[in-house]
């Protein structure tokens, strides 16, 4: 998986508020880095469900600085939301289905 920004005068990363829906009204926010591997799991997953690639993932976030986590099969993950807002399309180029990802 391959994330790309939209164009900027730097690279650098940014902080995005990622709210997570599971199955059962279950929800959770996260404050992640834009280039955080695990940002790019959650995105690829609901990525991965649509192009019915039926690939699971077991997440494993930990939450409250540590001192617990939040554990859950990705096919319970219903939606994400990025703030400031993250897109996912399809990363053409790479074999394995990746995804790219880029601001608004």
């Amino acid at each position: 998986m391959q994330i790309t920004e939209k164009p900027t005068t730097t690279e650098t990363s940014q902080d995005v508020i990622v709210k997570i829906q599971l199955n059962g009204g279950h929800n959770h926010t996260l404050a992640l880095k834009s280039d955080t591997p695990l940002l790019r799991s959650l995105l690829g997953s609901i990525l991965g469900r649509v192009q019915n690639a039926g690939n699971r993932t077991l997440f494993q976030i930990p939450t409250e600085a540590g001192r617990s986590a939040l554990c859950f099969c990705s096919d319970d993950l219903v939606c994400v939301q990025t703030e400031p807002p993250v897109y996912v399309r399809p990363n053409e180029e790479e074999s394995n289905g990746g995804v790219t990802l880029a601001d608004s």
